[in-house]
């Protein structure tokens, strides 16, 4: 009861805060504990001056849990009108509040449920999901599910939603994430030795895990020290993609970059990128990387300290490209990240999972993930998370489903997930760059799910950082290259600039 109090004030200051002149609300109110979380909206509005009804989705008399049972007695004393959806009165006030910009506060469901919703809170929902004015969700969306990013029923959409001591996945994961609006968290109380002993294995990706992990360079470094990223790609048309991830790595504190390519496009590169270095294969003739480049690179990598493999970005996919993959991984177990083509190579030829080690990130986007695992791009993005865990702990390697709320798993670290990133980053060659960040933070010592954690955040929040300027549109690869490591000092030198 003291934690529902608790509750039920801190929304009330967040919604009173974002809408002092509204004087209209409506407090949708389920049985559980969640709606006597809205019963103690309903008390805190009527008592600052608002005018203020409940909804309950029947004749909540003997419905009620015990402590929204004596939220109940409560407004009942203050003189707070309540009703059940189902009656009249209360649909013609909704109608009458709608024309004056009312707020509607969604306190239905809780964090309690894990199937879809029935009568009778199905009915509310599809009552108001068309009512078009602002909506408040008090810990989540009606009709999601705490801990999955799955839409089970499809909830009221709501502009806010205030969660309590913790996000909860659906937050941050979508589909759901796609119905909560901003997400605003509060301190009710809980002990904190509590949460430490939940056992909590999905995280939010935060600077202060960058500022926790990051490895500071001892004064006598050098360029060994910081790996050797091997980026195999380059074919024809898609030269850019290979140099995009290498000067991405670089810039990520790379020690030495190399590109192995067709020899007929090494020109290109060491015209315009001398940062990078080339591995040319073949004669002018040959378009793309074979088992014979392969063969190559293996007996390159003897003599290379310290070497991480980035394998797909421009590679290819055909009969050549993929003797080229088979025969490096059947080969090596070198520290390894594997994007793009080869990603689709794998899909086709399952046998190449027995070849990876714990150091292999994988950084599908959803189509190359739905391939891998033999469902469909629209299976994959209902439940995202899942299927990224399932991915990570069935092949063992550490997983990176790009897209909205980018996924880090691993195979037994648990999973990261991006609150940074929007539509900004929705465009070639952008995947190309975070492989290519990914990569030059494991050549650095980063373990793998470190390393593609710090760069899954520096690559969105770069993306969020340069939108302000450049809008949603107008941001290219290049930029989040050139602007990655500002976005990790700023991090870094927080505490010190504040």
């Amino acid at each position: 009861l003291v934690l529902m109090e608790r509750a039920g004030e801190k929304a009330f200051d967040i919604i009173i805060k974002q809408f002092p002149d509204r004087k209209y609300f409506i407090v949708l109110a389920g049985f559980g504990n969640n709606g006597g979380d809205g019963m103690v909206i309903a008390r805190h509005l009527k008592l600052a001056g608002k005018k203020v009804i409940v909804i309950f989705p029947d004749e909540p008399t003997g419905r009620l849990k015990a402590d929204p049972h004596h939220q109940l007695q409560i407004i009942k004393k203050l003189n707070i009108e309540y009703y059940s959806i189902k009656d009249q009165k209360a649909k013609d006030i909704v109608k009458k509040w709608q024309e004056r910009d009312c707020v509607i506060i969604d306190a239905l469901l809780g964090i309690g449920i894990n199937q879809e919703v029935k009568s009778p809170y199905i009915e509310v929902i599809e009552y108001f999901k068309h009512i078009t004015t602002d909506v408040v969700a008090i810990d989540l969306p009606s009709g999601l599910i705490g801990d999955s990013g799955a839409v089970l029923t499809e909830p009221i959409k709501a502009k806010i939603t205030v969660t309590f001591q913790l996000p909860k996945i659906c937050h941050y994961v979508t589909p759901a994430s796609l119905y909560c609006g901003e997400v605003k968290t509060v301190d009710i109380g809980i002990f904190p030795n509590v949460l430490a002993n939940i056992g909590i294995r999905t995280h939010l990706i935060e600077d202060e895990d960058l500022k926790a992990w990051h490895k500071k360079r001892r004064e006598d470094s050098y360029k060994n020290l910081f790996g050797h990223i091997i980026v195999c790609g380059g074919s024809k048309g898609k030269v850019g993609a290979s140099v995009l991830s290498g000067l991405a790595a670089m810039r990520m504190g790379a020690g030495l970059v190399s590109v192995v390519i067709p020899t007929r496009f090494e020109q290109k590169i060491n015209n315009s990128f001398p940062e990078i270095m080339t591995m040319p294969y073949g004669r002018d003739t040959l378009m793309t990387l074979n088992k014979g480049a392969a063969e190559y690179l293996l007996t390159e990598l003897e003599n290379i300290k310290n070497p991480v493999l980035l394998i797909g970005p421009g590679l290819g996919k055909n009969k050549d490209t993929t003797e080229f993959l088979k025969t490096i991984m059947k080969n090596s177990e070198y520290p390894m990240v594997l994007d793009a083509d080869a990603l689709n190579i794998i899909a086709e030829n399952p046998k190449l999972w027995d070849c990876m080690t714990e150091n292999t990130i994988i950084t599908p986007h959803p189509g190359e993930a739905a391939r891998l695992l033999n469902i469909s791009t629209e299976q994959l993005q209902s439940r995202r998370l899942e299927y990224a865990t399932t991915l990570a702990t069935s092949k063992k390697v550490t997983v990176v489903l790009k897209g909205k709320g980018t996924i880090v798993s691993s195979p037994n670290r648990g999973a990261f997930i991006a609150k940074a990133g929007g539509p900004a980053l929705a465009k070639a060659g952008m995947g190309d760059v975070l492989a290519g960040i990914i990569a030059g933070l494991l050549g650095q010592g980063y373990s793998p799910l470190r390393a593609a954690t710090i760069g899954v955040h520096i690559h969105a929040k770069t993306g969020d950082i340069l939108q302000q300027t450049l809008g949603e549109e107008g941001i290219m690869p290049s930029d989040i290259i050139h602007n990655a490591p500002k976005t990790l000092k700023n991090i870094l030198d927080y505490d010190t600039n504040n």
